[in-house]
């Protein structure tokens, strides 16, 4: 499929331990975009990301972005279960990344990768180039927690602060 056509390729991955990946998929083996197995990598600002987040403005709007460590309490996200560690979601998340259940290329030229683990589905978005851009867990899955929005709709101040947690970059 050529790159930004806007037409997404999909596949599941094959219940055979040796196909696992959706990676091996036919559509997806030879997709044009599809990263090396071996230069899928998770960086330390992006782990940060994915765990702490950023606060931020735009328009005016206070926005929060990642921040999917249990009790971050970022309105509306996401938040892994609390039995897992920094380093468990790391891995976690890096395992999906290379060996994911199911592969979508997106018009945005990234690739959305899904997969359960530990009863635990995630969400991992990565660029063509091997890096891991963001991972969230949706909601639905045990032991994860959706954070509500304010009586207002609008975002609200975190539960605490995660500076100088470790992992983040």
């Amino acid at each position: 499929m050529p790159r930004g056509s806007g037409t997404p390729a999909t596949t599941s991955a094959s219940s055979t331990a040796s196909t696992r990946s959706a990676w091996n998929t036919p559509g997806i083996a030879d997709h044009p975009e599809r990263p090396d197995r071996a230069a899928i990598q998770l960086s330390d600002g992006r782990l940060g990301h994915i765990l702490a987040g950023e606060k931020g403005t735009k328009r005016g709007q206070v926005f929060y972005s990642g921040g999917h460590r249990f009790g971050t309490g970022y309105p509306d996200k996401t938040e892994f279960p609390p039995t897992w560690s920094d380093d468990s979601i790391a891995t976690e998340v890096l395992d999906v990344a290379k060996n994911p259940d199911r592969a979508i290329f997106q018009p945005n030229d990234r690739w959305r990768l899904t997969g359960t683990r530990k009863r635990v589905k995630i969400v991992v978005i990565l660029e063509p180039d091997g890096q891991v851009w963001t991972a969230w867990p949706p909601p639905g899955s045990p032991g994860v927690v959706k954070n509500p929005l304010t009586k207002e709709g609008a975002a609200r101040e975190p539960r605490r602060s995660d500076q100088g947690r470790a992992g983040i970059a």
